[in-house]
């Protein structure tokens, strides 16, 4: 079966696009009820695309080979990582906010069972929080942003305004010692300097490839962030920088 569910993939990935009709002809021997519940799982695990009468390749729906599909199969051990140990920063009853993005969609998943209000602009964080019976989920809306799959635009930005957040989550970029935390868009910097207005806590998630990333042109100071929750392998430089900006580390 696993070798099948691979082969799958890999047509989709080579042809974009394929019909449940043509599976059957490449797969002669397998029901056609076996090849849904196939293309049914590889969607769930976000390795193709189903569609109507066949499936698509992640690639030729989202478009860029850096997408977020791309970027959640990267470092997913230090994310998941990251993402129990951001959860225990969580308390009962307590209001957050999780950003888009691959790390913060792992914390997500390993938010504790209790109640919470939890606010996201990610369309995947989205889901994985319908999932939690204990907490009680809004996606705050905007522009969907195909390369992030996230809300986007100044409507997002003004609801912020009459919103109140015990600690935000947010995922990074890149990171500098000589500028700070970095993006690649306006928004995700806009979306940090409202946070800062809204949130008692910002606590930046970063595995240590971020230190490693070209800096982006939009730029916002160190002491942006309260704490940064990393995976235990930031240098020794770069945690005596934090440290010296009065940063936790966890």
């Amino acid at each position: 079966m696993l070798k099948r569910r691979e082969e799958i993939v890999s047509i989709v990935n080579r042809e974009g696009q394929v019909s449940l009709a043509e599976l059957k002809e490449l797969f002669p021997q397998v029901s056609e009820v076996t090849l849904r519940k196939d293309l049914q799982y590889l969607n769930s695990t976000w390795q193709l695309i189903r569609v109507h009468g066949g499936a698509k390749s992640i690639l030729s729906t989202v478009g860029d080979s850096d997408n977020y599909f791309a970027r959640s199969k990267k470092n997913l051990e230090e994310k998941q990582l990251i993402a129990q140990k951001a959860s225990r920063l969580v308390k009962p009853n307590s209001s957050i906010f999780i950003a888009a993005g691959s790390t913060c969609n792992e914390l997500a998943k390993s938010l504790p069972a209790f109640p919470l209000q939890v606010f996201t602009d990610g369309l995947f964080t989205a889901v994985e929080l319908a999932k939690l019976n204990t907490c009680t989920a809004t996606i705050i809306g905007g522009q969907i942003e195909n390369n992030t799959l996230r809300a986007v635009g100044p409507k997002l930005l003004t609801e912020f305004e009459h919103l109140h957040f015990d600690i935000a989550f947010i995922g990074v970029q890149a990171y500098h010692m000589d500028h700070g935390f970095s993006f690649t868009s306006p928004h995700a910097s806009s979306l940090l300097q409202t946070l800062l207005k809204c949130a008692d806590q910002i606590v930046a998630l970063m595995d240590y490839t971020k230190i490693l990333q070209p800096v982006g042109p939009y730029i916002m100071p160190t002491d942006s962030v309260h704490s940064i929750v990393s995976d235990g392998k930031l240098d020794a430089a770069t945690l005596s920088h934090f440290t010296d900006a009065d940063i936790t580390v966890y």
